[in-house]
């Protein structure tokens, strides 16, 4: 089967997801979410996100960090997941979001979500995610 990537033409519905996995905050919260059967509070999944990120940028987490600047990061990262990244995650059918409750949960099989971000290759990712839609 030809994939999205190998240059064919595709639907609305598959354009929609590769947008919204384009983003690598968004993928970051699916990978959380797709550790967990549970859903999550939005501080949690904030939290997770923001250790990912911290990881992916410095390496594991140093005990001599301030906690000040990661406070500040986890504090960044929740508005951005609340107001942006969320919700176009919801839109799309990959998690489930209350933003009055602030919870948060994968709305799609779990298994379906760790093929998605198995890989750290975003055409993959993409391509994955292009042929669940389908």
């Amino acid at each position: 089967m030809r994939k999205p990537s190998d240059g064919e033409a595709t639907s609305p519905a598959i354009e929609r997801h590769r947008a919204v996995f384009a983003h690598p905050r968004r993928l970051s919260a699916v990978r959380c979410l797709a550790r967990t059967d549970d859903e999550l509070h939005l501080a949690d999944l904030a939290r997770d996100v923001a250790r990912r990120e911290a990881e992916t940028d410095r390496g594991p987490a140093d005990e001599d960090e301030d906690e000040d600047e990661d406070a500040d990061a986890i504090d960044r990262i929740y508005v951005d997941l609340y107001h942006v990244h969320l919700p176009k995650l919801a839109e799309v059918g990959v998690v489930s979001f209350d933003p009055e409750s602030r919870v948060v949960s994968a709305a799609v099989d779990a298994r379906s979500v760790q093929d998605w971000v198995a890989t750290d290759d975003p055409r993959a990712v993409l391509d994955a995610v292009a042929e669940t839609a389908e």
